[in-house]
């Protein structure tokens, strides 16, 4: 592992646009921490000690201001207490990369667990305010109603849908009023939800001809849901559109981005360099 550490390192200092690198590095990390998935807070911590030898940027010191805001969120995760196991990240507005959120209708055990993190976050860092990031967050279900016991991957939204449907049958029209999602959010999550082969379908709908739904159609959970794998993953990919013109617009918002970061650097060296020729007039 050290190894490929140093290659990785070895390749940076090569590269001409460091800061587009460490733009798409530090926006997947924030990914990867975001669904717990191969990420490891020594090797990363580890890989940026190094590259601020090889060249330290101000996009590497926000990595490394993020990898500490990870550190705090475990020690802080380790004194709340929650009546089911929950794993919340804490970071500030400045270490994590911008986002698509959206709105949604928490459920009573969800908002409980919201009050109560929010109550002790407050009281440890009274000067802070915690802003919730909806669209990053998994839920781990076990499938009680099933005849196997599933454990089910799924999106914050999904589990919303899910405890909605709960209660029984219900229209698409009034699924999406209890949930408070927008008609195009609620689609997404129900595509991840969805199978053309009824048994592996976690949620049924009247017509599997079209993964879209009309507003009268009746949507319910599948209690025949069956799967060779007893670990499924319903969570489906971004919302990003796949149309080219919309890939395009993502793209052009990471070179604004880094754009912008390359003007507050040249302004602040520009403003270091006008201080020292005044000093040297004095």
């Amino acid at each position: 592992m050290e190894t490929s550490i140093r290659e990785i390192v070895e390749l940076y200092s090569l590269l001409k646009e460091k800061d587009t690198f460490l733009y798409k590095y530090w926006e997947q990390l924030a990914r990867r921490v975001s669904t717990d998935s191969s990420y490891s807070t020594e090797l990363d911590t580890r890989l940026v000690g190094l590259m601020k030898q090889s060249c330290y940027t101000n996009n590497l010191r926000r990595i490394s201001h993020f990898l500490q805001d990870l550190e705090i969120s475990k020690m802080v995760n380790e004194r709340f207490k929650a009546p089911f196991e929950v794993n919340l990240k804490v970071f500030s507005v400045s270490n994590w990369p911008a986002m698509n959120e959206w709105p949604i209708v928490y459920p009573e055990e969800l908002q409980t667990v919201k009050a109560s993190y929010e109550a002790f976050y407050k009281k440890h860092f009274p000067d802070r305010r915690l802003t919730w990031l909806l669209s990053e967050t998994t839920v781990e279900l076990f499938a009680l109603y099933l005849p196997k016991k599933y454990i089910l991957q799924v999106t914050l939204y999904q589990f919303v849908v899910l405890s909605t449907l709960g209660t029984g049958e219900v229209s698409y029209e009034e699924l999406r009023t209890r949930c408070g999602m927008k008609r195009n959010v609620l689609d997404h999550q129900l595509r991840g939800l969805f199978s053309q082969v009824a048994t592996h379908s976690l949620v049924l709908k009247q017509n599997f001809k079209t993964p879209l739904c009309d507003d009268k159609e009746l949507l319910k959970l599948n209690e025949e849901f069956t799967s060779v794998q007893l670990r499924r993953s319903f969570i489906p990919t971004k919302l990003m559109a796949k149309s080219e013109s919309k890939k395009v617009d993502v793209e052009d918002n990471e070179a604004r981005s880094i754009a912008k970061e390359r003007m507050y650097v040249t302004e602040s060296l520009i403003m270091k360099i006008m201080k020292v020729c005044s000093a040297r007039k004095r």
